[in-house]
Order: C-alpha cells, then sequence, then structure tokens
C-alpha cells in the first residue's frame, strides 16, 4: 500500500522511472546492495515500458550518474547545488522539468540534517508543494524499507546462529 501510493498513484508529480532511479541510489549511497539491486530491475522495468531501443539504453545510466553525484556531497550549500544544477542541466539523461526533483532527491538522500536553506528555497520556487511532498515522502519510504531490510539480514542472521 505504502509503495503504491507513492509511486504508483494517479496523482503524482513525478515518473516512476524517477523515483526508482532515486531509489537505486539511495540504495547505493547507504550500502543496500539487495535494495539497490530491487530498485534497478523496477527502474530498467519501467523505462523499457516508457522507451524504446537505443533511448532505453542512454536512460538506463540515469541511476549510475545520480550515484556519481551523491559522491559529491560534501558541501550542501548554494554553490554545490548550482554545480549539480549545472550537471544536471547538460545531461540529456535528465528530463528537464525533473531536474529540481532531483537536486532535492540528493540533498535530502545524503545528508537530510544538512540541507541548506539556499537549495530548499531554490526548489520551492521551481516545484509545487505537492512536488516536494512527494519526493520528501519517498525518501522517507526509502529509509523504512532500507531499515526494515536491515532489521530482517540482522534477525535472519541470528537465527542461524542460535540454530
Amino acid at each position: 500500500m505504502i509503495i503504491r501510493d507513492h509511486v504508483m498513484g494517479d496523482n503524482c508529480t513525478f515518473s516512476r522511472s524517477l523515483k526508482f532511479a532515486v531509489g537505486e541510489a539511495y540504495a547505493f549511497w547507504v550500502g543496500n546492495e539487495k535494495l539497490e539491486q530491487d530498485m534497478h530491475a523496477f527502474y530498467i522495468h519501467e523505462k523499457g515500458t516508457e522507451m524504446v531501443g537505443d533511448e532505453v539504453a542512454m536512460a538506463a545510466d540515469l541511476p549510475g550518474y545520480l550515484k556519481q553525484l551523491s559522491r559529491s556531497t560534501a558541501d550542501y550549500g548554494t554553490e554545490w547545488g548550482e554545480k549539480v544544477l549545472a550537471m544536471l542541466r547538460g545531461d540529456r539523461k535528465v528530463d528537464e522539468r525533473e531536474i529540481p526533483a532531483l537536486l532535492l532527491c540528493l540533498s535530502v538522500m545524503s545528508e537530510p540534517l544538512k540541507n541548506s536553506a539556499d537549495i530548499v528555497k531554490a526548489v520551492s520556487e521551481l516545484l509545487p508543494a505537492s512536488g516536494i511532498m512527494e519526493i520528501v515522502s519517498w525518501i522517507g519510504v526509502l529509509v523504512m524499507l532500507h531499515r526494515l531490510m536491515t532489521y530482517y539480514a540482522v534477525v535472519k542472521e541470528m537465527s542461524y546462529r542460535t540454530s
């Protein structure tokens, strides 16, 4: 139900493929290989329904591109935001309408407490409030999935040790 409402909902501002690409980058950031693989599979499946031929291969690079960008998040100030915006705008794999959402995603998923007022202000001028809430909620869902997967992996490991 949570995934359905946050990914498949009729009132979503952003595409499912964008959310799955962000999910893959987030899973990479937190080191959750299983979640990363799942999000990648969803992303490729979704892109296959949106595009044909070479477009799919080109678009398949977006999660990897986001992973690379997430590594460069040492400083979340205006300079970082402008650098990432310039990189995203110069890339053919990124839909111009989704650039502010990607900037917000990278900022929130990497270090939520370090979000600068400049990035939040810039994004709020470019996205509707519903879009901001959708992105922040999606990151929250990813955090929850990561924590649940980690918890159950630990429980499974502990049950093997006691048997």
